[in-house]
């Protein structure tokens, strides 16, 4: 028999008002509809697509604000990867929209009974629980013993009270409703999400945690998508890694050559201390890594929140980043921002920033002011900190990379953000032939601006379109990046029920992409938020900013969307980018006579390996004899860095040159 999802136009949700629940009222699953014919079909695309739609309904109706939890239709049919629930709502810390996606049982627990939650209103007490049973039904339990639990903790306890069950849960931070708090969705190793301070949103309703009873579904769709997956190296250099291959990268890219050693070291002692491995449910190369520590206890890290808790403060010990990341998932903070403002404060030593974490959470001493996030904070200690829209980012030298953290609608998660064919997609040819765009030579270079705000706009609509079905962003990156996919290719495979001709998966995440933007314009984004000043010479080069603006619809000098965009966002007009651009290969440079010579060849996180060749050569002749020498790296497709400077397929190599092969994915 059909269920709910396979037969029913409009989303099944939970409509939960935390005052009229405590009161009694009794609170089931019923469809979701909006007034506005294009919001609803938006929303019927599930996933973060249902959650944004339904915070704007409730905006431009005036109802109170919420916080959303969704999944997408992929979470729904057990499709490899795509195990991740949708949290959104405005956060805290910076007033404006936030979204993020999380792993661990809930989406695929909540999936087996609604499409979506959303809760609003407040409840008095200490400990309470919205508990959704198995058949969708909301109820409230007030259990103080709960308070001032870690959230591994809470996970643990509702485990025990409940059975089997999906859990998103706060720390001290979040009940205490600072606004760096974040959100754990429970598991054997929480997985953290919301940055900006969803986890006071949670704390400030009343709320300790959300537990949604049952067992996951099952992992039974997607065959052949599995098998690509198990075949990609970038994931599998991912899996191996953890994200910590990122270490090794920065140490080849632009900017890396300052910090190298200590990059590298961090690399070194990440592989050193690698302990066990874990992922999302039915993936087939699982990246998340737990690492041992020297108080014998394992820690789970990924890149971004290690590297902001070690060289920044001082630190150069993998070890100490862990410890302090221990101390911000006890306490439910989010590890990104703690590191920005611990950075301005510049901590004595490991024991005062554990200190300065405890008083954080209690608003008493120096930690009060760490509370308020490391924009105030440089505010008010005369100084300044790389930020966007609120929140803190990472001053990266690829533009890129930067000009995604500055114009993201939807809070500053790498994962959203980092353009992840961009920073590191060396073969530009076989990235213009596979997606169309009309890109210019320089693009490939992290450090041109030619062609960034295109790459960047592109990259964006296709996060957006992936985080709404459930699918993993990381994932598609590397099926893309590696060739084992090309975007149509995947887009049928995600969304067969979109129709290409008339409004695709792309056109999908253009329009959510705009629909962020309306839904902050309406929440107070100041104009010109997207271009901060200590960044604004770098974006407001020819291609980065004014490329971006164009592609977007934006008002170039305000950053407000034109009116015509709005327009056609009402309509439901797709506004996709033009297929089937002319490829234009970059000529090879001249070689002169050629001798033989020797190159050496680093792959991050192995030894570097030297080839005899004729040389000089180019990128592409050195990658052809590599995967002579080395079979098992015949479909790779890397980029490649000499002396910090990215090269493209037809660079020429010298004897005794050192090329970085970086298989990573950006963020993380």
């Amino acid at each position: 028999m059909a269920t709910h999802f396979e037969t029913a136009q409009a989303p099944l949700v939970l409509q939960v008002d935390l005052r009229a629940l405590a009161a009694g009222a009794v609170v089931v699953p019923r469809p979701w509809s909006a007034p506005e014919a294009w919001l609803g079909g938006l929303g019927r695309l599930g996933g973060g697509a249902l959650g944004l739609a339904e915070l704007v309904r409730r905006d431009l109706a005036g109802e109170p604000e919420a916080l959303a939890v969704c999944v997408g239709r992929l979470v729904r049919r057990g499709f490899p990867t795509a195990a991740r629930a949708s949290v959104a709502g405005r956060a805290v810390l910076t007033g404006l929209y936030s979204e993020g996606l999380v792993g661990g049982p809930l989406g695929r627990t909540l999936a087996r009974s609604v499409d979506g939650l959303f809760v609003s209103g407040q409840v008095a007490g200490s400990g309470n629980v919205l508990v959704i049973d198995a058949a969708g039904s909301a109820r409230l339990h007030a259990w103080p013993e709960l308070a001032g639990r870690s959230p591994r903790a809470t996970h643990a306890a509702l485990l025990e009270r409940l059975g089997p069950c999906g859990t998103l849960s706060i720390g001290l931070a979040g009940e205490r409703g600072v606004a760096l708090a974040s959100l754990a969705s429970g598991g054997d190793v929480p997985h953290f999400v919301g940055r900006g301070g969803l986890g006071a949103v949670l704390g400030r309703m009343g709320l300790k945690a959300i537990a949604v009873c049952g067992t996951e579904l099952s992992d039974d769709g997607g065959a052949e998508l599995k098998a690509r997956l198990a075949r990609s190296p970038r994931l599998l250099a991912r899996a191996s890694g953890g994200t910590l291959e990122l270490f090794d990268a920065f140490a080849a890219r632009p900017g890396g050559a300052a910090s190298g050693a200590d990059f590298a070291r961090m690399g070194a002692q990440a592989r050193d201390a690698r302990a066990g491995r874990h992922g999302c449910s039915g993936c087939p190369t699982p990246c998340g890594w737990e690492f041992d520590t020297r108080r014998g206890a394992r820690q789970p890290a990924r890149f971004g929140a290690s590297h902001a808790l070690s060289s920044a403060l001082g630190f150069s010990s993998l070890d100490d980043a862990l410890e302090l990341l221990r101390a911000c998932d006890e306490l439910g903070l989010d590890a990104k921002e703690v590191g920005a403002a611990l950075a301005l404060v510049r901590p004595r030593d490991l024991a005062h920033a554990h200190a300065l974490l405890a008083d954080a959470c209690e608003a008493r001493g120096e930690g009060a002011r760490l509370a308020l996030g490391s924009v105030r904070l440089a505010r008010e200690l005369g100084l300044s900190t790389p930020s966007a829209k609120g929140a803190t980012v990472r001053a990266d030298a690829p533009l890129a990379a930067l000009l995604g953290q500055c114009v993201s609608s939807r809070g500053g998660d790498p994962m959203r953000t980092f353009p992840f064919l961009a920073v590191d997609g060396a073969d530009l040819e076989a990235f213009r032939a596979s997606t169309g765009l009309d890109l210019p030579p320089e693009a490939a270079d992290p450090e041109q601006p030619s062609g960034k705000g295109t790459l960047v706009a592109w990259h964006e609509d296709w996060a957006n379109a992936l985080d709404m079905t459930g699918f993993c962003a990381f994932s598609a990156a590397a099926l893309l990046s590696d060739g084992l996919c090309s975007p149509d290719e995947l887009a049928h495979e995600l969304a067969p029920h979109l129709d290409e001709r008339s409004f695709s998966l792309l056109d999908a995440g253009a329009a959510l992409s705009t629909l962020q933007r309306l839904l902050n314009e309406r929440l107070g984004a100041p104009e010109g938020s997207d271009v901060p000043a200590w960044a604004a010479a770098r974006l407001r080069a020819r291609g980065v900013w004014d490329e971006y603006a164009r592609r977007r619809g934006l008002d170039e000098h305000t950053g407000r969307l034109l009116p015509t965009r709005i327009a056609a966002l009402h309509a439901l007009r797709p506004w996709r980018a033009a297929r089937g651009a002319d490829v234009v290969l970059t000529p090879a440079q001249t070689r002169g006579e050629r001798a033989l010579g020797t190159v050496r060849v680093r792959i991050a996180g192995e030894s570097p390996r030297e080839l005899s060749l004729a040389l000089p050569a180019t990128v592409l002749e050195v990658l052809t004899e590599l995967c002579r020498a080395e079979p098992r790296w015949s479909t790779l497709r890397p980029a490649v860095y000499r002396s910090g400077k990215a090269l493209g397929l037809q660079a020429l190599v010298s004897d005794g040159d050192e090329l970085a092969l970086l298989l990573v994915i950006a963020g993380g």
